[in-house]
């Protein structure tokens, strides 16, 4: 019923016969049909309506494909301070680094939208407060010898550096022995 409530102003994101669907498979098949002029439109849409919040609480849920579903539509609206705010505000942070552990299959679009929350400096320091410093370094450490670092977990391991706390975790343990030793490999980046 909180679904239907918060998707009845997106016309977009109904299932079959315009009908709001609460099931996980009736959801999936609505995040899937919007396009990227959709977000851009009704982006301010669906912050207003308190989407970002609402979907939080669908985080972790039994589907694998509406939680990759939910995780694309939120990237989209991660670009957008507001909703980086109200992603925080909806603790995002620990359930995005819960993906990282619960599935591989959500590792990808969770480490991008975790580097989009670390840009901002309020939120570096409630990293240190979940298990995102050891996960990814974790990730950074033992990324495979023969392929290049994605930029975003770089970049994500870059910004949560930039925090006192959170770089005195990722030297823990001989955390910066191991980093300076994965940046002398080959083909290391």
């Amino acid at each position: 019923a909180e679904l239907q409530k918060v998707i009845e102003p997106f016309p977009h994101i109904r299932g079959e016969n315009g009908v709001v669907s609460d099931s996980c498979t009736g959801a999936t098949v609505g995040f899937h049909a919007p396009s990227e002029a959709f977000f851009e439109e009704n982006k301010d849409a669906m912050i207003r309506t308190g989407l970002v919040s609402t979907l939080s609480r669908f985080v972790p849920c039994n589907s694998p494909e509406l939680i990759i579903a939910m995780l694309r539509l939120v990237f989209n609206l991660s670009f957008d301070a507001v909703a980086r705010d109200r992603m925080v505000k909806a603790s995002y942070i620990p359930k995005l680094v819960g993906l990282l552990k619960a599935n591989h299959k959500f590792r990808e679009v969770s480490i991008r939208i975790l580097y989009h929350l670390s840009v901002d400096d309020r939120c570096k320091s409630m990293f240190a407060y979940t298990e995102a410093i050891p996960i990814v370094m974790q990730l950074v450490i033992k990324f495979p010898p023969n392929r290049k670092l994605t930029r975003e977990l770089a970049a994500l391991a870059g910004n949560l550096s930039l925090n006192p706390r959170n770089a005195e975790l990722m030297c823990a343990n001989k955390g910066l022995a191991a980093l300076v030793a994965r940046v002398e490999r080959p083909h290391a980046s």
